[in-house]
């Protein structure tokens, strides 16, 4: 059985294009052949898996610590739900008034979870133009009789016009 071997430098580039074709989330096979001079030359999925393998690359995830919730979260939640219940009925607020926000911040830029690194490495390192740093804000809120109100979006630094 003969191999196909990859062109003179594709070999060179093949790590770049990959690493490229992981972070576009094309095809890296499809992007070798392109760049491939040689009309016959596979850069199929097995090729792919093979030069990883001999370079010792791998896929690698960002990995972080979920938040654990406390053990009585529940009967908190409960004992929350009384509560608003009582003041409800109490001061007789209409369900219109008792409102649920949520604020999300947001990222200008959202980097890459996955990348190509070389197996072992501890550390894979992420490059972006710094917009991961800049956020904003949205807030999100809904009033307990259903209704929905429109999105709020608040930038840093910029007047809120009320």
């Amino acid at each position: 059985m003969i191999r196909a071997q990859a062109p003179h430098g594709t070999e060179d580039r093949a790590r770049t294009i990959c690493v490229i074709a992981c972070e576009e989330e094309t095809p890296c096979c499809q992007q070798a052949k392109e760049l491939s001079s040689n009309p016959e030359f596979p850069a199929c999925l097995g090729w792919y898996n093979n030069w990883k393998r001999h370079h010792t690359v791998s896929v690698r995830a960002k990995t972080t610590l979920a938040q654990r919730l406390q053990a009585d979260m529940e009967e908190k939640i409960v004992q929350f739900h009384r509560f608003v219940l009582r003041a409800q009925r109490r001061h007789d607020y209409q369900l219109s008034h008792n409102l649920d926000m949520d604020e999300t911040p947001m990222r200008f830029e959202l980097p890459a979870t996955r990348t190509l690194e070389f197996t072992g490495n501890g550390t894979v390192p992420v490059l972006s133009c710094g917009g991961d740093k800049q956020s904003f804000t949205v807030v999100l809120a809904v009033k307990a009789n259903t209704e929905k109100l429109p999105p709020k979006v608040i930038f840093k630094g910029v007047p809120q016009h009320i």
